[in-house]
């Protein structure tokens, strides 16, 4: 009688099948526990998980302290709680154009030299003032500004001298004088204190005792002002200065008062 254990390599049949018997039930063991892999990961990926009733007490791990999927989506969709951290970012955004703390400005006024004048020769102390400037403000009432400052020439020594400098300023802005946030109408005040890379030139006529050449040098820079806003994007300025050259003759100050514009964007 034919039988499969009694042929020469029967005896494989019935490992074989038992190996079998054995894979299908580690399939299934595996697809349930893939399943209940596929679970738990769905709820830890979910912090609003919650009943199938939605009720789930405030205080459970991995839920909505404020009782369930429904509190904390509703509250998150209110904008309750949440901090924007791109309005924390002040300094960046002061860099950043279209924050009204960056302007132009365009002062045009009056100069007054310091420097000595030669007895016996027409002296003319006075002349244009004007000065292109960009001001940045780090924060409302803390800047800095850099200008291009022209003095216009004295008549001196039956010739002339004439001034003009690069200025680094430290600019201090008081709020509002009056009561407003720094829109229309608001009036301020503020104080510079820098430095100046300045470059002079003096002529002489012949018979003068002055001392003619060119020099230039670092000199201290101070200044003072009122601005009002009278738009929201633009400022009027009054403001006076005073500027340290180097001239042939030795160091002396230049005074300045002028009115200008500010343009910010």
């Amino acid at each position: 009688m034919y039988s499969p254990l009694s042929f020469p390599g029967g005896r494989i049949r019935p490992v074989l099948l038992s190996l079998s018997l054995a894979a299908i039930g580690l399939t299934a063991a595996g697809s349930a526990l893939a399943d209940s892999a596929t679970g738990l990961h769905a709820q830890a990926i979910d912090p609003y998980a919650a009943s199938p009733s939605g009720d789930v007490s405030p205080g459970t791990p991995g839920v909505s302290p404020y009782g369930g999927r429904t509190g904390l989506r509703e509250n998150r969709s209110s904008g309750a709680g949440m901090t924007d951290t791109h309005s924390s970012g002040a300094n960046a955004d002061a860099w950043s154009t279209g924050t009204g703390r960056t302007s132009m400005g365009l002062n045009l006024g009056q100069s007054q030299f310091d420097a000595a004048c030669d007895p016996g020769f027409a002296c003319d102390d006075k002349d244009t003032y004007v000065a292109l400037t960009a001001r940045n403000m780090v924060t409302p009432t803390v800047g800095g500004e850099i200008g291009l400052v022209h003095m216009g020439r004295m008549v001196r020594g039956g010739g002339h001298t004439w001034a003009s400098g690069l200025n680094f300023s430290l600019v201090g802005q008081t709020p509002s004088l009056t009561g407003g946030t720094g829109g229309v109408g608001g009036l301020s005040a503020f104080g510079k204190i820098g430095g100046l890379w300045g470059r002079t030139h003096t002529n002489v006529a012949a018979g003068s005792t002055l001392a003619e050449g060119t020099q230039t040098g670092f000199g201290l820079s101070l200044g003072a002002g009122l601005s009002w806003d009278f738009s929201e994007r633009t400022s009027a300025v009054l403001e006076w200065d005073r500027y340290s050259f180097h001239f042939a003759s030795g160091q002396d100050p230049v005074n300045t008062a002028s009115i200008g514009l500010q343009w910010r964007y």
